[in-house]
């Protein structure tokens, strides 16, 4: 890889030597706080008021604010390894920190959609897209530019769930913000089809299997072409949606199997992967069968945001963590191999078992906010001096 100058290097702090430090440690913390007011405001212990409304402010933050900080952080670290070329650090590294912070911070204290409230938060995601364009066309990794334009056109989500909010359109703000929920799954089978295989064949010592294009293809293409129908808002025939979720559903379990889960049992760096994997397919299935009963629908958004969502991400910042800070991948402790499963518990919790047992259902939420909390919060205990600090191992980033 190429280096820049350890001079140059020493001069700025750990923290904004690349993305995933600032973004790792300030998403979790965000999620936690955000789902901690969330879940007071479930049970009427203080009355909290929101920007736009509750259900916007929870959709929204816990997509963009949590979600977004992530990816962003994952990509811009990510690309460095892509290019061989420095990626973001530094001044202009923080400079985008801050301007995420600024959105959090203003949508969790501010209750009025305001305008420049909204730019600040429509501008960090495009900003983050020009960084990493420019070390992939400058070092021609075209299979890598695909990752530009999903970013784009999670700003144009953005912007709808922002214009909803100024127009009081719940519909489109919802509609909007389940757009969000499938890009950032689209993004998810296309890094979690890179990383997966890769991560456990090299831990495990077999041969990666071979792409096979054609599944490749039917893995990411009908979730994309979703993606693509509810983003352009236009009426479609809801068997088309189906069809398109269920060969997207088939593929992407064909392409698990393939990837050897079995073989992980011992490894929580790995499992985990594996089992997030599970279920966003099963979160995809659940939106594929949403004709059949709209509780399906909603058991589908929490399916896919926690257990997916919340699941992946929690297992590859605790790898990402290790690998980038130039520690050995092994957990700092069996604490983290419980929190790994956490988010899979959560998603039950507030996704089916409230359907099975009605009565105590917001019992259900509490408990699984607070696995979260306790998930997230157990990486910020034995994650957060690796974040801070110099690499381990002496070398830069």
């Amino acid at each position: 890889m190429q280096i820049t100058d350890k001079k140059k290097e020493d001069r700025i702090i750990p923290f904004f030597r690349l993305a995933f430090r600032p973004f790792f440690l300030s998403g979790a913390l965000f999620s936690i706080v955000a789902l901690l007011v969330w879940g007071n405001f479930l049970l009427g212990v203080w009355q909290w008021t929101f920007y736009v409304n509750p259900l916007w402010w929870h959709a929204h933050e816990m997509l963009f604010g949590f979600g977004g900080a992530i990816i962003i952080g994952f990509l811009l670290t990510a690309v460095q390894t892509w290019t061989s070329i420095p990626s973001v650090r530094g001044w202009n590294l923080a400079l985008l920190f801050f301007i995420w912070l600024a959105a959090r911070l203003g949508m969790l204290l501010i209750q009025e959609p305001i305008e420049w409230l909204a730019i600040v938060d429509l501008i960090w995601l495009p900003l983050s897209a020009v960084m990493l364009a420019q070390p992939v066309i400058k070092a021609k990794k075209w299979h890598n530019l695909p990752f530009v334009p999903l970013l784009l056109l999670m700003t144009a989500i953005n912007g709808q769930m922002h214009y909803a909010a100024f127009h009081a359109d719940h519909s489109l703000a919802m509609q909007a913000a389940s757009s969000g929920l499938l890009l950032i799954t689209v993004l998810m089978l296309m890094l979690g089809g890179r990383v997966i295989p890769f991560f456990t064949s090299a831990r495990l010592d077999f041969a990666q299997p071979n792409r096979l294009r054609w599944l490749e293809l039917m893995a990411l293409l009908p979730t994309g072409l979703v993606l693509l129908i509810k983003v352009s808002l236009l009426s479609v025939n809801t068997s088309m949606i189906t069809v398109l979720l269920l060969i997207a559903c088939i593929a992407n379990t064909w392409r698990l199997l393939r990837w050897k889960p079995w073989l992980t049992l011992s490894e929580p760096l790995l499992w985990s992967l594996h089992l997030s994997y599970a279920f966003i397919i099963l979160g995809v299935l659940c939106f594929a069968l949403t004709p059949i009963a709209e509780w399906i629908y909603v058991m589908a958004l929490h399916i896919l945001a926690i257990g997916g969502m919340g699941g992946l991400i929690l297992a590859m910042i605790c790898r990402v963590t290790l690998g980038h800070t130039g520690r050995p991948m092994q957990l700092p402790s069996r604490i983290v191999g419980f929190a790994l499963a956490l988010p899979a518990f959560s998603a039950l919790l507030r996704s089916v078992l409230p359907e099975l047992v009605p009565d105590l259902r917001s019992s259900f939420y509490v408990i699984s906010i607070l696995l979260w909390v306790v998930a997230y919060g157990t990486f910020l205990v034995f994650y957060s001096g690796m974040l801070w600090q110099k690499r381990a191992d002496g070398k830069l980033g």
